[in-house]
C-alpha cells in the first residue's frame, strides 16, 4: 500500500474500491490505474453496517486528502464482501429460522446429502466414525413445515426456461432507491421541530439525488422513519412515520407505536419502560419509480401430449391411473384438476388430489393448494 499518491481529480472513473466487512473491523482498499493502492480500516458497526462501510472508504480516501464523494465519483468498480452471514451461521446467533418445503422434503437438512457426518472431517477421524457426530442442522426438524400445513395457498412455477432470467429481468425494472440516515440521540418526548428538521434535511438529500438521475417529482416516493430504543436496553427498532404528524400529539403516538412494535418483536412486557425511550436515528428512503414494461403474453402450448401412468397417492392409500400432461412450451387454457402430473422440459409439477393448476397469461404455472384437514395429520404434528 502506498499513500504517497498525488490524486488526479480530473481523471475519469478509473478507481477500484474493495470493502470487506468483518466481525470486528471493516477494511477498504482503493486501487488506482497504475497499481498503487491505499488502505483504510474502521470498526465494524453492527447496528448499521453501512456506516462502517462508508467510514472505511472515507478513512482510506483521507490519506490522500480526498473526500468520500471524490473517491466514489472516480469509482469504476466497487467490490463488497462480508463474513457477516458466515459468522452468524457458525455462531448460531441469527434469527430463529424455519424451513417451508414441498411434501416429502422436510428432512432434507437432516439428511445433509448423506455426507453431513463426514463433511470436513480429517482422515483420522473418518476411520473412527463411531466417535463422530452429525453437525447440528441449521433448521431444527421441529421448525420444518410442509407449505400447505402453514397456510401457503398458492405456488407459482415460473415460465418454462425462464426461472433464472426473472432475476435479471427484475433488476432491470427495479425501482431506484436512495437511503439517507442520520444517527442522533434524543430522549422522548423529543421536540417535534428537531425531528422534523432532521427528516426534512434527509428527504431533501434523497430527492436531490433522484432528481439528478432523471426522476421528476411525480415519480419520487418517500418513506420516513425513526429508530428508537428503550434507553436502558440494547435493541433499537425502526418505527415508520406513515400517518404520524410531528407535533406534540404525534410524538405521543410515536411513543405508543414504538411500544407496540417492541412488544410484537421481543415479547409483551420485555421493554424496560421505566428507563425511558430514546430516538437514536432518522431514516428517509426515496424511491424513483421506473416504467413497468409489459411482458409478452404466452402462446398456446406446443408439443402437448396427454398420457397416463399409475401413481401411488397417499391421500387414497393406493395406486391410481393418473393423467400426465407433457408440454414443451406455452400455456394450457382451463384448469388442471388433481391428481395429475405436468411434465415440463425442466421439472415435473405434481398436482395432488384436491389441488388445481392453471397457467396465467405469461405462461407461469399457478398451483392452488388445498388447505389440510387437521384431523388427517399425524398425531405428532397436530
Amino acid at each position: 500500500m502506498n499513500s504517497d499518491i498525488t490524486p488526479d481529480l480530473e481523471a475519469g472513473r478509473d478507481v477500484v474500491i474493495g470493502v470487506d466487512i468483518g466481525g470486528t473491523f471493516t477494511d477498504c482498499a482503493i486501487v488506482f490505474p497504475d497499481g498503487n493502492a491505499v488502505a483504510g480500516k474502521t470498526p465494524t458497526t453492527p447496528q448499521n453496517r453501512a456506516v462502517g462501510f462508508f467510514d472505511s472508504i472515507t478513512d482510506a480516501a483521507a490519506q490522500l486528502g480526498l473526500s468520500l464523494d471524490d473517491v466514489l465519483g472516480r469509482c469504476s468498480l466497487l467490490i463488497h464482501g462480508t463474513t457477516t452471514g458466515t459468522n452468524a451461521l457458525i455462531e448460531r446467533r441469527g434469527a430463529r429460522t424455519g424451513l417451508i418445503t414441498t411434501s416429502g422434503h422436510r428432512d432434507i437438512t437432516l439428511i445433509m446429502k448423506a455426507e453431513g457426518r463426514l463433511a470436513g472431517v480429517d482422515g483420522g477421524m473418518i476411520w473412527d466414525i463411531a466417535h463422530t457426530d452429525k453437525p447440528e442442522p441449521i433448521v431444527a426438524r421441529s421448525l420444518g413445515a410442509v407449505a400447505r400445513e402453514v397456510g401457503v395457498r398458492k405456488v407459482i412455477v415460473p415460465v418454462l426456461h425462464m426461472a433464472s432470467a426473472w432475476s435479471a429481468y427484475g433488476a432491470t425494472v427495479a425501482d431506484v432507491i436512495h437511503v439517507a440516515e442520520r444517527w442522533e440521540n434524543h430522549r422522548m418526548p423529543a421536540a417535534p421541530a428537531v425531528l422534523a428538521t432532521a427528516l426534512a434535511e434527509l428527504e431533501d438529500d434523497v430527492r436531490r439525488k433522484l432528481a439528478a438521475e432523471g426522476f421528476t417529482d411525480d415519480k419520487i416516493e418517500v418513506e420516513r422513519s425513526v429508530r428508537m430504543k428503550y434507553t436502558a436496553q440494547l435493541h433499537n427498532i425502526e418505527v415508520p412515520l406513515a400517518g404520524i404528524t410531528l407535533d406534540d400529539d404525534g410524538i405521543a403516538r410515536l411513543g405508543e407505536e414504538f411500544a407496540q412494535l417492541y412488544d410484537d418483536l421481543h415479547g409483551k412486557g420485555s421493554g424496560y419502560r421505566a428507563g425511558g425511550v430514546t430516538v437514536t436515528g432518522f431514516i428517509v428512503r426515496g424511491k424513483g419509480v421506473t416504467p413497468r414494461p409489459q411482458p409478452a403474453q404466452a402462446a398456446p402450448a406446443t408439443g402437448l401430449r396427454e398420457l397416463s401412468r399409475p401413481v401411488y397417492w397417499s391421500e387414497f392409500g393406493e395406486w391410481r391411473e393418473t393423467p400426465v400432461l407433457k408440454i414443451s412450451a406455452g400455456r394450457i387454457d382451463g384448469e388442471i384438476t388433481g391428481p395429475a402430473l405436468i411434465e415440463l422440459p425442466d421439472t415435473v409439477v405434481v398436482v395432488r388430489p384436491g389441488q388445481v393448476a392453471t397457467f396465467d397469461s405469461l405462461g407461469n404455472l399457478v398451483l392452488e393448494i388445498e388447505q389440510p384437514d387437521p384431523a388427517r395429520r399425524p398425531p405428532a404434528e397436530r
